[in-house]
């Protein structure tokens, strides 16, 4: 019986040393790299591929992590809401709100410290992604409020960024979920082990 229980016990343990390490790992920020912001200026309205070459050649300087998916693959992306849908911007001020509560340009727009700190994120293509989707998510939720009048050409094309986006770059929860389901599995191999 008490070994029933020392077993359990130990599993439990072990799960939450695994639930709490997974999730420190997850949430740590990344590296300061303050020579991205040579790559990304301040007032550029549009991130491009010289952008994007400027920031995968930190590499080896900075923790560039292109690993959830790549620069490239999210290039069209920025070029089609800059080169074909810019002037659409200018007609919504909500958009611009949008554009402001982003990661990158709440970065750039922080005090020395925080920007140095957080300086990190711009070399994770992860940090790109996520912030297309908030993007569209802003804009969508803005024009279904009626705070923003866009055109149907460029509604459609935020909701297949979305959509797009979603695929290329999966949930940014995929850490948690990969957390719940060790923890999970943990847990029933306790039971499992305390009924024999």
């Amino acid at each position: 019986m008490f070994a029933a229980e020392s077993r359990i016990t130990m599993t439990m343990l072990t799960a939450i040393v695994v639930f709490t390490c997974t999730w420190l790992f997850a949430n740590a920020d990344p590296k300061p790299c303050p020579q991205a912001f040579d790559c990304i200026k301040v007032h550029d309205e549009c991130i491009s591929e010289a952008t994007f070459t400027c920031l995968r050649n930190l590499r080896g300087t900075c923790d560039v992590d292109e690993s959830k998916v790549s620069f490239s693959e999210l290039l069209p992306y920025f070029e089609k809401i800059c080169n074909d849908s810019f002037s659409d911007f200018h007609t919504c001020d909500a958009v611009g709100g949008c554009l402001e509560n982003i990661t990158i340009s709440q970065i750039m727009e922080a005090p020395p410290d925080q920007r140095n700190a957080t300086s990190g994120l711009l070399v994770l293509s992860d940090t790109y992604c996520s912030d297309l989707q908030d993007f569209a998510t802003c804009v969508i939720n803005e024009k279904e409020a009626g705070r923003c009048t866009i055109s149907t050409e460029f509604l459609n094309y935020i909701m297949d960024i979305k959509q797009n986006l979603a695929k290329l770059c999966g949930s940014t929860g995929s850490v948690g979920g990969l957390v719940v389901n060790t923890v999970l599995i943990l847990i029933v191999s306790a039971i499992a082990s305390f009924a024999k």
